[in-house]
């Protein structure tokens, strides 16, 4: 049938089984690069109580530092979203915690803690814990990157007197947070929406930290 069709087609859908079968042959690089990361964590030997995990978001806070694309240390000057929680886990005890945001999400998605959500609404927030990671993609243009996760953001929960929810964490200057930004706390609310073209996918509790 293929054979019966013009030139020009047979050439055009020639390219583009070319091009799934590298677009197939590069997701299983990533996939495969993203499990020899995840596969390296070593959780501390004693599970990290969340008082722990909240006291360091607290003391790396007071630094006032900037964001930074692609920081990690105090060293550095400032971090970056998934710096901070690379830096923050690394505080407590953990060992090869995944620099990326997407490994992040890939490692609780493998340690079965990982919660997918299509909005950061109410009823999504009732379910999450103080402690808790929260992702998006769409915050950034990531190039080839799998999962498909470009955002990552600690949950500290919920102030009764305010009704404002309350995460922490490294964010562009353009968000104000407790002490200006950078790396800091940030209130939000489901009503106030997020990014432009971003979207909430997912929040799950970090394996070795108890709730």
């Amino acid at each position: 049938m293929i054979a019966a069709l013009p030139t020009s087609v047979r050439l055009v859908l020639l390219l583009f089984l070319c091009a799934a079968m590298t677009s197939c042959g590069s997701t299983r690089k990533l996939r495969q690069q993203a499990d020899a990361i995840v596969a390296r964590v070593e959780l501390p030997a004693q599970k990290v109580e969340l008082r722990d995990l909240q006291r360091e978001c607290h003391r790396l806070a007071q630094h006032r530092l900037p964001y930074v694309f692609g920081g990690e240390s105090l060293g550095e000057g400032g971090m970056d979203c998934s710096g901070t929680i690379h830096h923050v886990l690394t505080r407590v005890g953990f060992r090869y915690v995944p620099r990326q945001s997407n490994h992040q999400y890939h490692w609780l998605a493998k340690a079965g803690t990982l919660k997918k959500a299509s909005r950061l609404d109410e009823r999504t927030l009732r379910k999450m814990r103080p402690g808790d990671l929260m992702f998006w993609k769409g915050t950034y243009r990531t190039g080839k990157r799998w999962p498909n996760v470009s955002h990552v953001m600690i949950y500290m929960g919920r102030d009764p007197n305010t009704g404002k929810h309350w995460m922490f964490g490294g964010r562009g200057q353009s968000a104000s947070g407790r002490n200006g930004g950078g790396v800091d706390f940030f209130s939000f609310s489901p009503r106030e929406g997020g990014r432009r073209n971003s979207k909430f996918i997912g929040f799950g509790r970090v394996p070795g930290v108890k709730r």
